[in-house]
């Protein structure tokens, strides 16, 4: 009899791993997404006031934009190599 009712609750356990999983998915998405942010974020952000700074004290205009295209290739290159990361754990 009792047999009988785990194969009820089997059902039941597929769903909440199919939802853990999905739950999990989700998470692990928004922390990707919240990341690849960040590795934008902080190297725009440092980069730029680094420009400022300089333009300011050599009273020149070119080191913001040069901090601005520094920035986005570090930003890329670090978001390729995480990339490669991830792919290699999915593996």
């Amino acid at each position: 009899m009792e047999t009988g009712k785990q194969d009820q609750n089997k059902p039941q356990e597929k769903n909440k791993t199919a939802k853990d999983q999905q739950k999990m998915v989700k998470f692990l998405v928004y922390e990707l997404a919240f990341e690849f942010g960040l590795l934008i974020a902080i190297p725009l952000i440092a980069l730029v006031y680094l420009g400022k700074w300089l333009d300011a004290r050599y009273d020149t205009k070119y080191w913001v934009i040069i901090g601005v295209f520094l920035a986005l290739t570090v930003s890329v290159i670090t978001i390729a190599k995480r990339i490669k990361e991830i792919r290699k754990r999915l593996k």
